[in-house]
Parts: structure tokens; C-alpha cells; sequence
């Protein structure tokens, strides 16, 4: 779902254009907020199975 989300804004483009830069921002931006949400949970999982 992410995958298809990130392409169509990646892939957006004017005819002839190029894509806009904030269509970018934006897709970084959520990549980047997706793994630090990864993580924050990865580690939330670890260390509730470490205390059990």
C-alpha cells in the first residue's frame, strides 16, 4: 500500500515536466516517519519480551 502511494507521488509529474519538488518532500517525509515508526515499535515489542 505505502509502496503504491510512494510511486504515484514519485511518479507525478507534469507532461514534459518535471515532479514537483514537494511531492518529494512529502514522500521523504513519509518514508522517514514510516521507519522511525518501525523502529519505536520494534523497540517496544523487544523490550516487553526481554521483561517477560
Amino acid at each position: 500500500m505505502i509502496r503504491s502511494i510512494l510511486w504515484t507521488l514519485v511518479c507525478r509529474r507534469a507532461p514534459g515536466g518535471p515532479s514537483d519538488p514537494r511531492l518529494l518532500a512529502f514522500a521523504r517525509g513519509l518514508a522517514l516517519g514510516a521507519l522511525a515508526g518501525a523502529a519505536i515499535a520494534g523497540s517496544s515489542i523487544w523490550s516487553r519480551r526481554r521483561s517477560d
